[in-house]
């Protein structure tokens, strides 16, 4: 999607679920952790439960960063 961004919508947050391998998507305007944080804490909140583990490509400081947003929302 960075090639041919939709306006302020540049990169696409795509969360998995390794156990039951279904997955979800929403375009995002940055990378910036408080945004995949918020969308993360909205998704938890929808499906009820939160996992036991968190794995990002982008690697542990990151996934810190996120961990740090999510206990603040």
């Amino acid at each position: 999607m960075s090639y041919a961004p939709d306006g302020e919508f540049k990169y696409i947050c795509h969360i998995r679920d390794y156990f039951s391998r279904f997955f979800w998507a929403k375009a995002i305007t940055s990378k910036r952790a408080v945004e995949v944080a918020a969308y993360l804490f909205e998704l938890f909140h929808s499906i009820s439960s939160s996992p036991t583990i968190l794995q990002s490509n982008n690697g542990k400081e990151f996934c810190a960063l996120v961990i740090k947003e999510l206990v603040n929302l």
